[in-house]
Order: C-alpha cells, then structure tokens, then sequence
C-alpha cells in the first residue's frame, strides 16, 4: 500500500521549527562520538511569530544572517514569508505567490537569491519556479523545466553554482525519481539513474567534499534507509542502512564541523522521530535522542 507523502492535504507542519533548531539552535559537541546537543526551546507563544503552516518551505539566507520561511497558514489562503535572525520573527511579506504547501526552497550564495520550487497550489502540484534576491520580492523566473511535483528536495551545490532538484510526487506519475539542475536561468534534465524514485526525502550539500547528500524518503511501499551522494556527474550508493527508514526528515551542513546533520522525520511505522545524527561522509553517528517535540528546557 502507498504510503501518504508527507505535507499533502493541508496537515498542520511543525517543518519551519525543526528546521530552524537543526540550522541555527544546535550548539554541537566537542566530539562527533559523544551525544551531546544541548537542545534550548524559544518561546513560541509570540503572538507576532507566525502561527502553524502547512508545509513551509525554508533556507538559510547568509547575506542577512536570517532563516527564511515560506508557507500559508494552515486552511488559509495566503503565502507568506517569515525570517527568523536567531532571536525572533520578522513578517517580511505578504502572499506575493500564490498559496502553496510541499514546495521546496535553496539558497544560491552566489547570486544572493533565494530559490523556490513546486508544491501544491489549489489542489494540483506545479512546476513554477520562483526567486527572492536582495529586493525582497518574490518573482515568477520559470514555468517550465521539472514535470510539476510536491514534497521533493532540493540543495545549493555552490562548488558548480546550481540548485539540485531530485525526485518528489506527482499527481500523474507518482514518485519520480530524476535528476535537475537550475543555474539561474534554465533547468537541465541531468540524469534519471541513481537513487529509487521516491518523496519526502532528505538532501544537504556538503561543501567540504563537494557533493549533495541524499537520505532516505518515501517509495511506493516502503520508506528508505539509503544514503547517496551526487557529484555533478553521477550518483553513488555509499550506505544502505543508516540510521533507519525516514520520510520527512530534515537535513543541513554543519560548514564549522564539517558533517551533514539529520532531524526527525516518521520512521516505517509513521511514528515521529525526535532524534539528531551526524553524516560525515563514512558513517552515520547519533547525536542526540531528544529533541524537538520533547520536553525541552525554555529559555
């Protein structure tokens, strides 16, 4: 039986909190071997902080030191975007693109520009492709490219300056399992070998080593275990096992520590997992067993 992509049909999606602890909260251990984060709750009872969103979107926008987060309200109507600088909320604007869930967003440090791609727009995915630079203004740079999908991954490689795209669901195909690559200007099918077809998978870029980190998600009966790397050129099968199956989890590169980190997620009986690991190109290393979603010191 298919298993349900995640962030389809509207459920509330505590994605934008997760994400936010894995990017900027985490404090890290003096060694990879010892768990270690010292998890720290902020207060989410700000009634000026965005309330719970229905499969946001978010990236890292390094030249204003801020999270961005892109999504509607859940059973709204608008799209908006949040930046989160460590401290608190700021709303930065109203519903310039139409309102979406299970869309994806990266962030190309070259061009200073935020990326969005996909999701569900009305009841159907779309192939748009949207950019946010230094203006501020979300613009509609693409309406072609990747068939129109949801719940798929993207990652900046800033070693080739493109936007990676794998995978993701569609209403006509279901779990699609290509490759794409946008430069800013066009988006080129690279490849359609590689890892199974799936959604609701993981994917960092680790620029260490100068490949995309892929993690698990969500095939037409199972949800994987498997780690893959791409280079620009091919994928690589380089763990089969990890840290168990995983959909949903969500990933980013730790550049201080040199590994990619990995949070959350459902596991194979759809239970949520609060768990922190660590992908430093070998092997897999737990970090942490609490995390968001347990009982977390406030501060």
């Amino acid at each position: 039986m298919r298993l349900a992509p995640l962030g389809h049909g509207g459920g509330i999606a505590r994605a934008y909190g997760l994400i936010v602890a894995v990017a900027m909260l985490w404090n890290g251990a003096s060694s990879l071997g010892q768990p270690c984060a010292d998890w720290v709750q902020r207060d989410d009872a700000n009634p000026d902080w965005p309330r719970a969103l229905s499969g946001p979107a978010m990236t890292f926008e390094r030249s204003q030191q801020q999270i961005l987060v892109v999504g509607r309200y859940y059973g709204g109507n608008s799209t908006e975007t949040w930046g989160w600088d460590g401290s608190g909320w700021q709303f930065l604007s109203p519903g310039e693109l139409p309102a979406r869930n299970a869309h994806v967003m990266a962030y190309d440090t070259a061009r200073d520009t935020a990326v969005l791609f996909g999701g569900i727009v009305g009841r159907d995915p779309v192939q748009e492709t949207w950019e946010r630079g230094s203006s501020g203004v979300w613009t509609l740079v693409s309406s072609t490219g990747p068939p129109p999908r949801f719940s798929t991954a993207m990652a900046y490689d800033a070693r080739r300056g493109v936007t990676v795209l794998f995978g993701g669901y569609s209403s006509s195909t279901r779990e699609l399992g290509d490759t794409w690559e946008w430069d800013g200007q066009v988006w080129t099918h690279v490849a359609d070998s590689g890892p199974s077809r799936r959604d609701s998978h993981a994917m960092a870029y680790d620029s260490q080593r100068g490949v995309t980190v892929l993690y698990g998600g969500s095939g037409p009966s199972q949800r994987h275990t498997d780690t893959w790397e791409w280079d620009g050129a091919e994928w690589t099968l380089v763990d089969e096992v990890g840290l168990g199956a995983r959909a949903g989890a969500k990933m980013t590169y730790d550049e201080q520590r040199g590994h990619s980190l990995l949070f959350g997620g459902e596991d194979e009986t759809g239970a949520d997992r609060e768990d922190l690991w660590a992908w430093d190109g070998e092997q897999w290393r737990l970090l942490s067993t609490a995390g968001p979603g347990s009982d977390l010191e406030r501060s």
